[in-house]
């Protein structure tokens, strides 16, 4: 019997499970996990930055911040996936390069995980992240007016947030993001309750209808990058396309990644591609 979108349950939970779902996909996810440490070493080891910078009160609340040659340049924020639940900032460490060679400063946040906080916890930890950067972006030798976000998977969810944030009711002086690019995001929480092999996202009804970006709207002028892999999961295709319809009166971007799946779609923004032109070309541009 279908529990959601038509969707058995065997079938809804192997949507949200791109490695059980595929083999192949588990495979090319173990080895590009391998290369991308391998990467966050190198880069740890040779490019300029801060490190560990505490954000906010929280063990988790720390940020990398790799540094271009450029004083007063645009910065990049890039959230981490990993269900709210896995992963850290070195995971998207292996980007850092392509924004520093381009002149973009790039940073890295770390956040509290689910079995330590609610999705409602979460969400402000980013709020607290960007806050930061948009009150001491002088002394990061970044431009406040030139904050950029990103966010992959889960944190696809938490950038989109942060475009749906009435900022000047959380102390901002004036709107802190110039752009949100959201890669594979999950925008609708409505179906996650209902997830046999996910029972540490049983997120309440309340947190479903504050925290779906596809039930809000964008509380800025911010534009929004909207991106999938083509070879993703159909949940994944339709979480992007729910909300590119629901906020259709914004500015957004469509920058879909032919050929990606879920673990290689980052991969898009160190070479050209629709991804990396969209990410670029607005940053300049701001």
């Amino acid at each position: 019997m279908p529990v959601f979108g038509g969707y058995e349950q065997t079938d809804l939970d192997l949507q949200y499970d791109s490695a059980a779902r595929d083999p192949a996909l588990a495979e090319l996810r173990t080895r590009r996990d391998a290369e991308r440490r391998q990467r966050s070493e190198q880069m740890l080891r040779d490019l300029p930055g801060r490190f560990d910078i505490p954000y906010g009160p929280g063990p988790r609340e720390t940020l990398d911040l790799f540094l271009c040659k450029k004083d007063a340049g645009p910065l990049f924020v890039m959230i981490h996936g990993g269900y709210w639940r896995t992963g850290d900032k070195t995971q998207v460490h292996f980007l850092a390069d392509a924004f520093l060679a381009r002149g973009v400063h790039f940073a890295a946040i770390n956040y509290p995980l689910i079995a330590s906080a609610s999705l409602t916890e979460i969400v402000s930890a980013i709020r607290r992240a960007i806050l930061f950067f948009h009150r001491q972006a002088a002394n990061l030798r970044a431009d406040p007016q030139r904050i950029h976000i990103g966010g992959h998977s889960a944190g696809g969810h938490l950038a989109a947030m942060m475009l749906a944030t009435a900022w000047p009711s959380h102390g901002a002086s004036h709107e802190p993001i110039r752009s949100v690019t959201a890669v594979s995001g999950l925008y609708d929480l409505v179906p996650f309750p209902l997830l046999k092999r996910k029972p540490d996202l049983q997120f309440t009804k309340d947190e479903i209808e504050t925290l779906s970006p596809v039930l809000l709207s964008p509380r800025s002028d911010a534009r929004l990058i909207l991106s999938v892999g083509t070879r993703e999961a159909d949940e994944f295709l339709r979480n992007k396309t729910e909300l590119a319809a629901a906020w259709r009166r914004h500015d957004i971007r469509d920058a879909p990644v032919d050929g990606a799946c879920h673990f290689d779609v980052l991969d898009a923004l160190l070479h050209d591609s629709g991804l990396s032109d969209a990410v670029f070309t607005t940053i300049a541009a701001a």
